[in-house]
């Protein structure tokens, strides 16, 4: 067996070695043990075999949510496989296209159409499907994932099983992190980097229990999170808005961890959060290349990012931050303005706090204009943008002509007179938008980031009447 097999299987046993076999690992639809969980695997391992997949192999594995993911997930590395992981999401033109670039032996998909909106499913029927025959595959990575692309094109990302098997380990070293016991409720994607690395894969390396919640619906999460009486919550703004919302306000007494991800909550939502269920939220930061960049579990440090993971060699220059990697995480791509001598550029103005060491980002190196010879920082401008009460979304962007673009969701009746006043009175001129468009609601990415990339907003937007 050579030495990428070994590395690969040592992932599926760093994960699986030395749990009870009676503890309870998934719960959903119905309850699955650990030692249910080998004993799946090992059928899920028997079936790839039984379908000609030999190890070596490269498979795309695009399925949402469920026990089934779960399964064929750690069979794929078990049977020393490299997993391509396509959002269930995607139209079947997006998923090709990235397979066209990947070319994956298979590919592992559900053998009917599946609600993009049901956020858990528990079993799934699945095919199997031959793609690239004969194409070789550099199985040094055991994932291979693919940028958000919420500023622009995706970028193709390889995860080695060291890589993974640190960052798991650098994780649960995180102050307040996940510890055996804990019973987690889920609401985020699970073959997203959030999701997977900051939550299933640590959780399953720490034997803790994993819930997933049947529906999107308020009511039901909070039935999870009293029900089960979790001690952890796994989601993304959109979650605790629609909490923050509900008329369910007792507290969450049981839950000791409640983090989220991908934008920073704003400040009422997080007073709210706090009044009525008595938990601070804590925030993660990450990338796709980089995986968990820092984290505040506690909830500690509201309005951080909290603290950056023991182990991971940072730098902030020129007020950017840099990630050390070994290796660059594009596979296909060279991009030295991203990845050079060692260092991954995050293009994320930040600054450590002098007191507590949390990690702060202040907005991206991408998003400063010079207008009139004065520098605007897009960021700034959207924040300000933010706290008008009728704005719900907001995104800035820029022209080639070097204009201010606003592309912004809120009430009904939100006016054009109301925002220019708002402009005037809360910034200076020159940062105003030149172009407002207005929508009923901003466009996100599969992973619930709003797209920032301008083409397509401007497809969004085109023929409607800009104020």
């Amino acid at each position: 067996m050579n030495s990428s097999h070994e590395s690969i299987e040592n992932l599926y046993v760093h994960l699986m070695n030395g749990k009870n076999r009676g503890d309870i690992c998934l719960s959903g639809h119905h309850n699955v043990t650990y030692g249910d969980l080998e004993d799946l695997v090992e059928y899920w391992q028997s079936y790839l075999h039984m379908q000609g997949i030999e190890p070596d192999s490269s498979v795309a594995l695009q399925l949402p949510n469920s026990f089934t993911f779960i399964y064929l997930l750690l069979a794929l590395w078990k049977h020393n496989c490299q997993v391509v992981l396509l959002d269930f999401r995607l139209k079947p033109a997006e998923s090709e296209e990235l397979m066209q670039i990947c070319h994956p032996h298979y590919y592992i998909g559900p053998t009917s159409p599946v609600n993009s909106l049901a956020p858990f499913a528990p079993d799934i029927d699945i095919c199997v499907t031959r793609r690239y025959d004969g194409c070789k595959s550099d199985i040094s990575y055991c994932l291979i994932q693919f940028t958000s692309g919420s500023t622009g094109k995706s970028k193709v990302v390889g995860r080695t099983p060291d890589s993974l098997i640190k960052e798991i380990d650098r994780v649960l070293k995180a102050e307040g992190s996940f510890v055996a016991g804990d019973k987690v409720l889920i609401l985020s994607s699970i073959s997203h980097t959030y999701g997977l690395l900051t939550a299933l894969l640590p959780l399953l390396r720490q034997g803790a229990s994993i819930l997933f919640a049947s529906s999107q619906q308020a009511k039901d999460i909070l039935y999870n999170i009293h029900g089960h009486r979790v001690t952890g919550i796994v989601g993304v703004p959109f979650h605790y808005n629609l909490l923050a919302s509900a008329s369910d306000f007792r507290p969450w007494d049981h839950v000791r961890i409640a983090i989220t991800a991908g934008e920073l909550l704003p400040e009422p939502t997080l007073q709210l959060i706090s009044t009525r269920f008595g938990i601070s939220l804590g925030q993660i930061y990450g990338m796709t290349e980089t995986g968990i960049i820092s984290a505040d579990f506690p909830g500690d440090f509201p309005g951080s990012l909290g603290r950056i993971l023991g182990g991971l060699r940072h730098k902030i220059e020129r007020d950017e931050l840099y990630i050390f990697q070994e290796q660059s995480p594009y596979i296909f791509d060279r991009l030295p303005e991203r990845y050079q001598d060692g260092w991954l550029r995050t293009f994320d103005i930040a600054y450590m706090d002098e007191y507590d060491h949390t990690l702060h980002i202040c907005g991206r190196a991408d998003s400063l204009l010079i207008v009139g010879g004065l520098k605007v920082n897009l960021t700034e401008v959207e924040d300000i943008l933010k706290l008008h009460p009728a704005i719900h979304e907001v995104v800035i962007t820029q022209s080639g002509q070097q204009e201010i673009e606003a592309y912004i969701s809120g009430d009904s009746s939100l006016s054009r007179n109301e925002v220019l006043q708002w402009c005037t009175e809360q910034m200076a001129n020159y940062k105003i938008p030149n172009k407002i468009f207005f929508l009923p609601s901003l466009p996100r990415t599969a992973t619930q980031k709003l797209v920032r990339n301008r083409q397509k907003l401007q497809e969004l937007t085109a023929g409607l009447e800009q104020f």
